[in-house]
């Protein structure tokens, strides 16, 4: 649905964070004609709870512990569905981007 929010909480985990925006801003900035698919925002201090464990594990993580921050600490990514989604054009997009990414590697 246009107007719709999607709420995605996660960590970066590596690479798959970034590919997944790369994705996504590939998507949007081709889509001239239409315009773009969603806006997206991505929230690092979304909540003060979690920011405050994230300093704590951070400020004691040595080697012996197993905190992450890359694969522990989660963001959360709202996107909103700015149009209606063109299978055509929209999917073809996504496509390119995946196959362009997968010859890359």
């Amino acid at each position: 649905t246009v107007g719709g929010v999607a709420l995605l909480c996660q960590p970066k985990r590596g690479s798959s964070l970034a590919n997944f925006m790369t994705l996504i801003d590939a998507v949007n900035e081709a889509s001239t004609s239409n315009g773009p698919l969603f806006h997206v925002e991505m929230i690092e201090d979304f909540h003060p709870k979690v920011s405050k464990t994230h300093r704590s594990l951070e400020s004691t993580n040595t080697t012996s512990t197993s905190y992450n921050p890359d694969w522990h600490r989660p963001l959360l990514l709202v996107m909103t569905k700015l149009r209606s989604f063109d299978e055509d054009v929209d999917g073809e997009l996504a496509q390119k981007v995946v196959k362009t990414y997968i010859t890359a590697k």
